[in-house]
């Protein structure tokens, strides 16, 4: 996106620490979203993850958070491999009947990863329960591997 361009643009230019005052000028603006979590994934990178999980709370307690949102934290989080941590902040905002159904396939991966079957199989009830006919033959390849998966 631009402001990624941007950055990476100034960070380019005039170093790490200009790279960072840009951001926080970005951050900011009122309603910038976008800008903390990339701020987030900065000390994610850092392995900071108090910092990151501290951030990345920010934005999830603001009124109305964007799928948007909560993909960009999801997708940082589980490929950082803080699965748990995961779970608990997108699940706990997470609204299945409102968000994009990427961010309940995305609680729905960690859960298989991190062994939460039960977790998981509450998860797919609830978005079965949707009846969303694109989703069905993803959910039912998913309900099949949590019923495959051992309760360790």
């Amino acid at each position: 996106n631009s402001l990624m361009w941007w950055l990476t643009s100034i960070e380019e230019r005039d170093g790490e620490a200009a790279y960072l005052a840009a951001l926080h000028k970005v951050i900011a603006i009122p309603g910038a979203w976008r800008a903390p979590i990339i701020l987030g994934q900065y000390h994610l990178a850092k392995n900071e993850i108090e910092t990151t999980d501290a951030i990345f709370c920010k934005v999830l307690n603001q009124q109305a958070v964007d799928s948007a949102a909560l993909l960009m934290i999801a997708d940082s989080l589980g490929h950082a491999g803080y699965l748990d941590l995961l779970i608990e902040r997108i699940g706990r905002v997470y609204l299945p009947e409102k968000d994009n159904p990427d961010v309940g396939f995305s609680l729905l991966q960690a859960c298989k990863l991190a062994g939460r079957k039960d977790d998981g199989q509450k998860l797919l009830a609830i978005m079965y329960a949707l009846k969303i006919p694109p989703l069905k033959q993803r959910l039912d390849e998913l309900a099949a591997e949590f019923k495959a998966m051992r309760v360790g």
